[in-house]
């Protein structure tokens, strides 16, 4: 019980101090991403998944374990027009920090943490937005972008046929 404690302990600092929206910068070659990571799971589970968009277009599903495996998939690619729209519709962006959406909406516990991200035109990690403890986060200097609508629905077709 001591254990379970301890990790649900851990977990709730994790979230109350938006560690995962300070996510370190981006890889070479990624456009943008979004990561899913610091749900309550069992110790053989999936530690982290999420999407990439890389240069070429290709999209790559990925996901991490606690052993240190990396599993990878190329999902689909997009045209290379789209990946210059990702690119313009983020190039301005200051890497600001996320503030609660409703800072009245309640939380919870347990439940898996979100960050969308990509680079803006200085190759800077920007964060669009996320989902910390059951609660939306957005940019706190009120800019929005498409683009984590555009993460999800990729995200949503690598798990097609699962």
């Amino acid at each position: 019980m001591n254990r379970l404690f301890a990790a649900t302990a851990l977990v709730a600092t994790i979230l109350s101090t938006n560690a995962f929206a300070r996510t370190a910068s981006l890889g070479r070659g990624v456009v943008a991403e979004v990561v899913t990571a610091g749900m309550f799971r069992p110790s053989d589970a999936p530690s982290s998944s999420g999407i990439r968009i890389m240069t070429d277009g290709k999209v790559i599903s990925f996901t991490t374990y606690d052993d240190g495996r990396l599993v990878t998939k190329h999902i689909a690619t997009l045209a290379r027009d789209r990946v210059a729209a990702i690119k313009a519709e983020v190039a301005g962006l200051a890497d600001v920090e996320l503030t609660q959406a409703d800072p009245d909406a309640p939380g919870c516990m347990d439940a898996p943490s979100t960050t969308y991200l990509a680079k803006n035109g200085r190759g800077t990690t920007v964060k669009l937005g996320g989902r910390y403890a059951c609660l939306e986060q957005v940019r706190a200097d009120g800019e929005y972008t498409i683009t984590p609508s555009v993460l999800e629905g990729l995200s949503n077709l690598a798990h097609v046929g699962r």
